[in-house]
């Protein structure tokens, strides 16, 4: 999309100060934009079960105290 010729008239007139000023408000309300457009578009999330399975193993010991820690239990 062009820039409206009126509109680079305008930012000609602008000194620097307020062409920064207006950038960064352009800037905030593209980011708002795509804020708002992610949040509208449904997540793709990909979950794979069993990616761990047979892979971890728990030993009997699980629970106890670790060594060396038995007076803070």
């Amino acid at each position: 999309m062009a820039i409206p010729e009126a509109m680079l008239k305008d930012w000609e007139v602008l000194d620097r100060e307020d062409q920064e000023q207006a950038a960064q408000f352009i800037s905030l309300l593209a980011y708002r934009r795509r804020h708002e457009q992610a949040q509208r578009e449904p997540r793709k999330t990909h979950v794979q079960f069993d990616v761990w399975k047979g892979q971890i193993e728990l030993l009997d010991n699980f629970d106890d105290p670790l060594p060396g820690l038995e007076d803070y239990v």
